[in-house]
């Protein structure tokens, strides 16, 4: 049976940060910088939940899990807002 391990959740969180600085290059090289922040935003929301599993996984103290959950809450309104304020400078 497959066992998720923390080092695996290491490896995701290194590929999700090797990911957003490639979508960067390649929204600067296509003149479209104004989706850099939603595109941090969404990938830091899901980065969260990936931190918070990873300190439930290694039983860390009880309230740091739940702060990266709702850091990850903030993330995602945050990739709500940025996604409608580019919505309304299309308008």
């Amino acid at each position: 049976m497959f066992e998720l391990t923390p080092w695996m959740i290491d490896a995701i969180l290194l590929l999700v940060v090797v990911e957003f600085f490639v979508f960067r290059a390649l929204l600067i090289k296509a003149d479209a910088r104004k989706f850099i922040a939603p595109l941090l935003f969404f990938l830091l929301s899901g980065a969260l939940l990936l931190v918070a599993l990873r300190l439930t996984m290694t039983g860390a103290q009880p309230l740091l899990a739940p702060l990266a959950l709702l850091l990850a809450g903030l993330a995602h309104l945050a990739t709500i807002r940025a996604a409608a304020k580019l919505m309304a400078s299309k308008r």
